[in-house]
């Protein structure tokens, strides 16, 4: 019997979830040997921080920047959604172009270990989920949800 056990999406990505892997050696010490696991939380943090993925985000950010109309005032909700936007746009630059340094921090012992990379690092995956979050507004897309 085939059996494929599936990590969803969205687990922090500094804290590896052990029970799929746990279980896995279990079923295949115990009579399960076509026993996989597929972890689609690390596959979508691949998809979402990839630097195509976030220059799509911040295109369409910034297109919907331009689109919006700041000729009439502004209820709370819109405000709310122009400063998102903005603050957004602003990181957008930088995000894009320094995310696979951020990532290759998190993957690397020596620099993981680092706190002062570490902590640039996780500033930048910040960044770069508010990105996507306000791609998406009111949506909100972080490391833990």
């Amino acid at each position: 019997m085939r059996t494929l056990l599936i990590f969803p999406p969205q687990a922090h990505f500094t804290q590896p979830y052990l029970a799929l892997p746990s279980l896995t050696a279990y079923l295949k010490a115990n009579g399960f040997p076509e026993t996989r696991q597929w972890d689609m939380n690390l596959d979508s943090l691949e998809y979402f921080l990839s630097p195509s993925r976030l220059a799509t985000s911040r295109t369409r950010i910034r297109e919907r920047l331009d689109a919006f109309d700041t000729t009439r005032d502004l209820d709370l909700a819109r405000m709310d959604e122009f400063k998102t936007l903005t603050e957004a746009s602003v990181a957008a630059d930088s995000v894009v172009g320094g995310i696979d340094d951020a990532l290759a921090t998190l993957r690397d012992p020596n620099r993981f270990y680092d706190y002062g990379q570490y902590l640039r690092a996780v500033k930048r995956l910040d960044k770069a989920f508010k990105l996507i979050s306000a791609e998406w507004y009111p949506t909100v897309l972080s490391p833990n949800s």
